[in-house]
């Protein structure tokens, strides 16, 4: 009768099948996973990504609410506001006064021509392409499904404790 603290060759090797059961396991659901899951996964980082690009667009459309609430409000308190506004429309010099012309780009606009929203770069994580690998290409996900299948009939099989026999 051997002492109670110390494994037997037996144990060693349940020990070791048990492991080895337990991660073909694991190695199966996480393929099978990836296939049923990879498709939600992506529509949620491209929402998040949309969702990303909308809250800038909101930031810059309330920065120039902003600005066009204050013209407005210089535009109905402050004559000198009027005046230099008019001037840079009507393009008007006054009597003394020398003009240097410059390119238009380097010209300051009286008032904004055109709604510029910066655009958010969209970067995808690293594992978007994997993801999109497993959504959307049928043969991958044919052979994930069936690999994730063999792995767990193998498992099943020849890695259970029963499969090794027990000493009485």
């Amino acid at each position: 009768m051997p002492l109670p603290n110390h494994e037997t060759p037996r144990s060693k090797i349940g020990w070791v099948a048990s492991l080895l059961f337990w991660s073909c396991l694991l190695l199966s659901a996480s393929l099978y996973g990836a296939v049923v899951l990879s498709p939600k996964v992506l529509t949620h980082l491209d929402l998040q990504n949309e969702h990303y690009a909308n809250q800038v667009r909101l930031v810059s459309l309330e920065r120039q609410t902003r600005y066009l609430t204050d013209v407005a409000t210089a535009l109905e308190t402050d004559a000198e506001f009027v005046n230099e506004l008019a001037r840079v429309d009507f393009d008007a010099v006054r009597p003394g006064e020398e003009r240097i012309a410059v390119d238009d780009t380097l010209s300051l606009q009286a008032r904004p021509t055109k709604l510029s929203l910066p655009e958010p770069a969209s970067a995808r994580p690293w594992y978007a392409s994997l993801l999109s690998v497993a959504a959307h290409h049928r043969q991958s996900r044919r052979t994930m499904l069936f690999a994730a299948a063999i792995i767990a009939i193998a498992a099943f099989t020849f890695l259970q404790d029963a499969s090794f026999g027990r000493a009485a």
